[in-house]
């Protein structure tokens, strides 16, 4: 395993190498209070950190979580969390009156970067016949786009992995809109963006 040489304090790291940092070491988001997490690494990714510019990326020990800190002419930022490095929660879809999950992949997740992705492959109880636009599922609060977003989607009379093409959107107020084209089924979507907080 490889060890990355200890600083004492992340303010006084150079460019281009990894340290280990503990609970010994200054300046780290340990050390601000914002994790209770002691150990993790440094990379200072621009200038060293004893100069008037610099960045350092903060790698928090047992993946949880990624940190910025910069200096410019006025010192020290504050330490920034870029990520939490965390899998997304994912939820069952809830499917409208009439439809059903062909298979238990009926869901819906969002990212920390709030990106939503709603997944189904869900079967009609009767056949849906001729130009159509039929509401799936709705999305609840907090996984809803800002505005009207759309895919392409599979369609099928029955489970043969889509014979037809047709149109998936969700609205702003959640619904789950499939747009077909001809006499369906069976629906195999996927649709991600960005969500309202």
């Amino acid at each position: 395993m490889k060890q990355y040489p200890k600083t004492l304090d992340v303010h006084k790291i150079t460019i281009g190498q990894l340290y280990w940092c503990d609970e010994d070491t200054a300046n780290t988001p340990y050390k601000a209070g914002l994790i209770g997490y002691t150990q993790g690494i440094a990379l200072c990714t621009a200038g060293s950190a004893e100069e008037k510019w610099c960045s350092i990326i903060y790698i928090v020990h047992a993946g949880k979580g990624v940190w910025f800190q910069y200096r410019d002419q006025d010192g020290w930022r504050d330490w920034v969390q870029l990520a939490k490095c965390e899998t997304p929660e994912v939820h069952d879809l809830p499917l409208a009156d009439g439809w059903t999950p062909l298979t238990g992949d009926c869901t819906y997740c969002k990212t920390q970067e709030n990106i939503v992705t709603v997944n189904f492959r869900a079967q009609h109880s009767t056949t849906i016949s001729g130009i159509s636009r039929e509401t799936v599922a709705t999305l609840p609060a907090g996984f809803r786009p800002t505005r009207w977003i759309s895919s392409a989607c599979a369609l099928d009379s029955g489970d043969s992995g889509g014979a037809m093409n047709g149109g998936v959107h969700v609205d702003a107020n959640g619904s789950v809109i499939i747009n077909g084209f001809d006499s369906y089924r069976v629906v195999y979507a996927q649709i991600s963006f960005l969500a309202v907080n």
